[in-house]
C-alpha cells in the first residue's frame, strides 16, 4: 500500500472503531489488538514498522475529536513522523522537508504559536491541527514532526 502523510492527518480525532482506521492500521501492518490501553495509562503508542511511524491513540478526554467517540473507543491524535520515515510516504505537507532549519521553517509556516523554552521544539496550529517540529540541538534542522489534534480545552 502506498501511504501519504495526508492520508494519515485526514484521521486525525476519529475513533480506533472508525472503518478507514481501522483499514488503515491494517494496511500499515498494525494489529489492532495492540490499540488498547494499559491499566492506569492515558494513551498508547503503535508503531508501524514498515514504514517507521509512530501513531498516538488517546483516551477521549485528550484531543479534540471530529465525531462521536463510542464507548471504549480511543481517540487517534496523534502521528509521528522522522527523518528516516520520510521516503516512505512521499513529501511532507506545508512545504516541510528534513533539511528545513528552523529559521526557514517559520518562514514557510509563520510564526509558532509555542516555542519551548528550554529545548529546539515549536508549534503551529494549522488547517485545525498541530504541528509541532523538534529540532536537532546543534544544525538546528527538523529532527521530527508530530501532527495532532488540538488538546482538549486548547
Amino acid at each position: 500500500m502506498t501511504m501519504k502523510v495526508e492520508d494519515l492527518l485526514v484521521l486525525l480525532g476519529k475513533p480506533s472503531t472508525n472503518e478507514k482506521v481501522r483499514e488503515t492500521l491494517t494496511a500499515l501492518g498494525i494489529d489492532m489488538k495492540k490499540v488498547r490501553l494499559k491499566k492506569g495509562d492515558f494513551d498508547v503508542n503503535v508503531v508501524a514498522e514498515l514504514y517507521g511511524i509512530e501513531i498516538e491513540f488517546a483516551d477521549p478526554g485528550k484531543y479534540k475529536s471530529t465525531e462521536p467517540i463510542p464507548e471504549g473507543a480511543l481517540v487517534l491524535g496523534a502521528v509521528f513522523i522522522s527523518s528516516t520515515t520520510i521516503s516512505k510516504l512521499g513529501p511532507l505537507p506545508y512545504g516541510l522537508e528534513f533539511g528545513l532549519t528552523r529559521e526557514l521553517a517559520a518562514s514557510k509556516l509563520g510564526k509558532p504559536v509555542w516555542s519551548s523554552p528550554v529545548a529546539p521544539i515549536d508549534r503551529w496550529l494549522l488547517d485545525d491541527h498541530e504541528v509541532t517540529i523538534r529540532f536537532e540541538r546543534t544544525s538546528l534542522k527538523v529532527q521530527r514532526i508530530i501532527f495532532s489534534r488540538p488538546k482538549q480545552g486548547a
